[in-house]
């Protein structure tokens, strides 16, 4: 009898430690061996895929199908393109920083229309004066913007061919080139007196190209105005539909690294041209021009043709 409850006993145990589970009729569940087993191999698991992610240079975001691709923009940058509740959905969505980027941006518009409305002295002079909240906030974003695009350079040599990272390079050195001309290439903060020739020429005497008068024609106006309005609404309204429509039109704007617009930058941008036109001074060009900024990095942040600029080779 003693042998026979000893091996009963036996067997209990056994089938316990192999399930790890309840025991038949023990009414209790004696899985504290099982379960820390599972998850220290499942961290370690975790641990090791990360590891190699790390060697292979690849930083996967949650839900790859919408997610930035490797590559694309530096890590700390990458934050996922739609909510988990929509990784299956093949409309695109809004990521964290673009929520922030889009708060910011519309939290400006609304206290320049609030200052312009109320206090105009202080909009023309204190909002918006040359190198103050607007502008530094514009230059940011350019230069933002500018350091993706030389990232890029460097993340994607030998996967695209040397003419795709020649453009996104002059992608880059455009995007430098209007952060200096908004800081008249540091003049103001270093305090260098203007040449000459900008003395005589620039209808602000400042050291910078968009402010200079050739005769009677101010160079703003007609480049950075009437020109520079055509190539967005090119860029924004109308490549967009022939890039999703014509397959000859994709080939071109993926092979010159040309990083598109998605609705939602589409969206906001129009909203912000929109709400400019409340307010009541000459000035409401630095706030068009911090949008125009902003939403021009977020474009090149997290582009339509997100594919193009995978760390793979194509």
């Amino acid at each position: 009898m003693i042998g026979i409850v000893l091996r009963s006993k036996r067997t209990r145990v056994e089938n316990v430690s192999e399930s790890g589970g309840v025991a038949a009729g023990s009414g209790r569940c004696d899985n504290t061996v099982s379960i820390p087993r599972t998850i220290a191999a499942r961290l370690r698991a975790g641990v090791s895929y990360f590891l190699e992610k790390c060697r292979r240079g690849a930083f996967p975001l949650p839900g790859s199908a919408a997610a930035a691709p490797s590559g694309c923009i530096p890590p700390f940058l990458s934050l996922p393109l739609r909510p988990p509740s929509m990784m299956n959905s093949p409309t695109p969505f809004i990521n964290r920083f673009e929520v922030f980027a889009f708060t910011v941006l519309l939290t400006m518009m609304l206290f320049g229309i609030y200052f312009a409305h109320t206090n105009l002295p202080y909009f023309n002079e204190v909002y918006t004066v040359e190198d103050g909240v607007v502008e530094s906030l514009s230059v940011v974003a350019l230069v933002t913007a500018a350091g993706v695009c030389f990232y890029r350079v460097v993340r994607l040599r030998g996967l695209r061919s040397r003419w795709f990272l020649f453009c996104t390079g002059m992608l880059g050195a455009l995007f430098v080139f209007g952060a200096g001309e908004e800081i008249s290439w540091g003049q103001r903060i270093f305090g260098v007196e203007s040449p000459e020739f900008f003395k005589a020429h620039n209808a602000q005497q400042e050291t910078n190209l968009h402010n200079l008068v050739v005769g009677e024609v101010k160079i703003n106006r007609l480049v950075f105005g009437k020109i520079l309005a055509v190539i967005i609404v090119t860029y924004v309204l109308i490549l967009p539909v022939l890039y999703r429509r014509l397959e000859a039109v994709r080939r071109f704007v993926d092979g010159w690294a040309i990083p598109l617009p998605r609705w939602v930058h589409i969206a906001v941008y129009l909203v912000i041209a929109a709400l400019a036109t409340f307010i009541p001074s000459s000035r409401k060009g630095e706030i068009l021009e911090l949008g125009g900024c902003i939403v021009f990095m977020l474009i090149t942040l997290y582009p339509h043709n997100r594919a193009a600029f995978a760390a793979e080779r194509r």
